[in-house]
C-alpha cells in the first residue's frame, strides 16, 4: 500500500469516527462493557465509537518473524486533532471445552498473559503494575508495553505506540493500543499515565468460583480438614508477575493460620504429551520419553525467583508430601506490590509428583513473624499434599497430568 493510500485511509477513519459519534452509541457501548463488569472512563477530549459503525475496520502489520497479522478493535477512541488514536480490543472469558485429544487442563485466564508474551516488543521495557497501582481500576493485573508493528503496516501517520493489557480473572481482558503521530510523540508518557486508569472493574465473574474441594479432586491433592475450616473466601489475585512466571502469580485458594496466610496454586503445564481423550485408558509414560522428561522439569522454572539459595527437601520430608521432589525458598514482593495489601515476604514450598503435576504453596508472613512462619510450615507439613500412593495405584494408570 502506498504512503498516500495509507494516509488517506487514516484521514477517512478520522472523519468517520467524528461523524458517527452520538449518545446512543455511547449508551450501547457502556451497556456492552458493563455486562462484563467494565466501566470505561472516557478521556477528556476523546470521541468513542463502536467498530461496527466502521464495518469492522481492521489494521494489518508484519511481525518480526515476517508473519502477517491483523488488529480488529472492538472500539475506537480518538482526540480532536486525530494525533492520538486508542484501539480497544475486548476478549470475553470463555470456558475451553475438552476436545478429542486430551491436553493438560487449560487455564482460560492465561490467554491474556499469552497475548502479552506474544505481542510485546522484547527490546522495550515491559511494566507490570504493582498491587497498589491497581486500586483505582480493581483489575487483577495491568501490563504496559510496546508492540512491534514494523514498517509494513496500515497505520499510516501513526508511528509510535503504547500498549496495555487489563485483566480481570474469570470475566474479561482488554488489550489497548494507543497510537501516536509524530506531532503527539511528546504526549506519550502523559497519555500512558492516564490510560492505566481507562477502565474500572466490578466483580462480575462469568463462571462460578471453583470450590477448594473441586480443586483438590481435580489436581489429585488433599488438604487436612483442620486447615479447610480456616479457608479465605477472597482470592489474592492482584499484582505483578515476576520474571513472567505466570503460575507464581495469584492463587487457587488460601488459608489463614496464626496470622500466616497459606496460598496454594496449581502450576499447570502445557508441555505434557497429548492423549486421545475419546475414552479413558492407561497412559503410556514410556512412549515419547524426551517429552515426558521436558514436562517433568518445567516446574523448576519457578526456582529462579528465589531470594537467596534454594533448599532441596530431604527425601523423608518429600515422602510426607507424597511427592517425588520438593524445594523451599524465600521470596519478597517489590515495594507497592504487597500480597493482600499487607504481606511482603513469604516462604515458598514447590512440590512435584512425576508424570502428575506440581503444587506451589506460599506462606505469607509479616516482618516480625518469620519464626512463626517456620512453625506453621512445620505444623502443616504433609497436611497439604498429593493424595496417597494407594489412590494413584487404584486408577491403574488412567490419570492425566496437569
Amino acid at each position: 500500500m502506498s504512503k498516500i493510500k495509507k494516509l488517506f485511509k487514516i484521514f477517512v477513519l478520522s472523519s468517520i469516527i467524528f461523524m458517527s459519534y452520538n449518545s446512543y452509541s455511547q449508551k450501547k457501548i457502556a451497556s456492552e462493557l458493563l455486562e462484563y463488569g467494565v466501566i470505561l472512563n472516557k478521556p477528556k477530549g476523546f470521541k468513542l465509537i463502536d467498530n461496527d459503525k466502521l464495518n469492522y475496520l481492521q489494521h494489518f502489520f508484519t511481525s518480526l518473524d515476517k508473519r502477517k497479522h491483523n488488529l480488529l478493535p472492538t472500539y475506537y477512541l480518538q482526540n480532536r486533532d486525530s494525533s492520538v488514536m486508542i484501539l480497544i480490543e475486548s476478549f470475553n472469558y470463555l470456558v475451553t471445552k475438552p476436545g478429542i485429544f486430551y491436553s493438560v487442563p487449560v487455564d482460560d485466564n492465561k490467554i491474556s498473559f499469552n497475548h502479552l508474551r506474544n505481542h510485546r516488543d522484547t527490546i522495550s521495557v515491559t511494566k507490570i503494575y504493582g498491587a497498589s497501582e491497581l486500586k483505582k481500576t480493581n483489575a487483577d493485573w495491568i501490563a504496559e508495553f510496546t508492540r512491534y508493528f514494523g514498517t509494513d503496516n496500515t497505520f499510516g501517520q501513526y508511528k509510535y505506540n503504547k500498549s496495555f493489557i487489563f485483566n480481570k480473572n474469570d470475566q474479561i481482558f482488554l488489550e489497548v493500543t494507543v497510537l501516536f503521530t509524530e506531532s503527539s510523540k511528546m504526549k506519550m508518557e502523559k497519555v500512558a499515565k492516564s490510560t492505566k486508569n481507562l477502565f474500572q472493574f466490578k466483580q462480575k465473574p462469568q463462571v462460578p468460583t471453583k470450590s477448594i474441594e473441586n480443586n483438590l479432586e481435580k489436581y489429585s491433592t488433599k488438604l487436612d480438614q483442620s486447615l479447610l475450616q480456616n479457608s479465605l473466601q477472597k482470592k489474592g489475585n492482584r499484582g505483578k508477575m515476576y520474571q513472567f512466571q505466570y503460575y507464581f502469580w495469584g492463587e487457587d485458594f488460601a488459608i489463614k493460620k496464626d496470622d500466616v496466610i497459606i496460598s496454594v496454586k496449581y502450576t499447570l503445564n502445557n508441555k505434557w504429551p497429548y492423549f486421545n481423550n475419546f475414552e479413558p485408558k492407561k497412559i503410556d509414560t514410556t512412549s515419547r520419553p524426551e517429552q515426558w522428561a521436558i514436562a517433568n522439569n518445567v516446574f523448576r522454572d519457578i526456582l529462579v525467583l528465589a531470594k537467596k539459595k534454594v533448599e532441596k527437601c530431604a527425601i523423608e520430608d518429600v515422602n510426607k508430601l507424597n511427592a517425588d521432589e520438593a524445594y523451599l525458598f524465600d521470596f519478597t514482593h517489590d515495594q507497592g506490590d504487597n500480597y493482600r495489601g499487607e504481606y511482603k515476604d513469604c516462604k515458598v514450598l514447590l512440590m512435584h509428583k512425576r508424570n502428575i503435576g506440581s503444587v506451589l504453596v506460599k506462606y505469607y508472613y509479616k516482618p516480625k513473624d518469620s519464626v512463626k512462619a517456620d512453625m506453621v510450615i512445620k505444623d502443616t507439613w504433609g497436611k497439604i499434599a498429593f493424595k496417597d500412593q494407594s489412590y494413584f495405584d487404584s486408577l491403574n494408570g488412567v490419570i492425566y497430568p496437569y
